[in-house]
């Protein structure tokens, strides 16, 4: 039972359903009638399926089920239904960029799954905020989970594109040609691919990169017009991410640069990177509770004992930064205090 469209694009549009007898909701993703005509735009449609459950992985939204025909019938897959907001709605809201531990909790969420596609030779290639959902989570850190959904320009080993069976067709994994993916996040070799020239693992760890600076900073490191975007990510160096966030912990910085470096074997795999942001949470942990002494949370809780720590005691739980503040130290001023407050 379909409910509601909850969103259209130039491949087609999505629906919120229910299933009758069991009244679970799924997500209904429909091929544009005209784009049904093109047998390499449905060979594509259906790999998106398989390229989306090959990994296995709870970050990534799975597919249920569908109907990807061959008669000119409406096409459509079903994937699990989403209770939650993309990741671009949370930037919008926190123009100054979010708190360093949700950056890194949600970067290390990714980079997981990502890795997981990576070791199946599967790569996304349009990594980015609206690509990314902030679901509900009680099971993981900070209660919220981030999951990678739309694989429909995915890199898919040929293995795998040979291996579906409902088709004829030829599936090209790159059938579009020229240069693919949104220019904000795409890697320098994306950006200047000409001809069919494979892109990897890499280009995902930069797309990454770009994102993490976009979410400590509140702003991409490449801003203008897509053109204009396109030849800074191959010819510019990005700014600093601590002179525009001066906030941000070095060793977090330095990372992320390292994640938007612009030769590709200068960039660390996947999984390092889950690794090195894993080493990063525990020196930035997710919230204040885990760090904090008993007598600094009494200190809080009753602000008026200790002078030093009352106008800290508004700060909302996940912001670490405040942590160790005590007499005689100098509290954040300016751009610094908005972010705490």
């Amino acid at each position: 039972r379909v409910i509601r469209e909850v969103g259209r694009g130039g491949m087609g549009a999505v629906y919120e359903a229910e299933h009758r007898e069991f009244k679970s909701r799924v997500a209904i993703k429909v091929l544009h009638p005209r784009l049904a005509q093109d047998p390499q735009i449905l060979a594509r449609f259906r790999l998106e399926a398989i390229a989306a459950n090959v990994p296995q992985h709870p970050g990534i939204a799975r597919v249920l089920g569908g109907r990807v025909p061959t008669d000119g019938s409406l096409p459509y897959i079903v994937m699990e239904y989403l209770d939650g907001k993309p990741l671009r709605r949370r930037l919008t809201k926190k123009r100054e960029g979010l708190p360093e531990a949700m950056a890194i909790r949600f970067g290390k969420q990714v980079a997981d799954a990502l890795a997981a596609a990576h070791a199946k030779k599967i790569v996304h290639r349009d990594i980015k905020p609206e690509n990314i959902m902030i679901v509900r989570d009680d099971a993981v850190p900070g209660g919220e989970r981030a999951k990678v959904l739309d694989f429909g320009i995915a890199a898919v080993a040929v293995e795998i594109a040979a291996s579906e069976s409902q088709s004829d067709t030829q599936v090209n994994t790159s059938p579009f040609g020229g240069v693919i993916g949104t220019a904000a996040y795409m890697a320098p070799e994306q950006c200047q691919r000409i001809g069919h020239a494979p892109i990897d693992d890499k280009a995902d760890v930069y797309s990454l990169g770009i994102m993490l600076f976009e979410m400590l900073a509140g702003r991409a490191p490449f801003v203008g017009g897509s053109g204009e975007v396109l030849a800074m990510h191959i010819y510019e160096p990005p700014p600093n991410l601590r002179e525009l966030a001066a906030h941000v912990p070095e060793p977090l910085a330095t990372l992320v640069h390292r994640l938007i470096a612009k030769k590709k074997d200068e960039r660390p795999a996947m999984r390092e990177v889950v690794a090195l942001l894993e080493q990063l949470s525990v020196t930035h942990p997710t919230s204040m509770l885990q760090a904090i002494s008993p007598q600094m949370l009494q200190g809080i809780l009753t602000p008026h004992s200790n002078p030093s720590l009352a106008s800290s005691s508004g700060v909302a739980f996940g912001q670490p930064s405040t942590l160790g503040l005590s007499a005689g130290q100098a509290q954040p001023t300016g751009r610094r205090r908005r972010q705490l407050a």
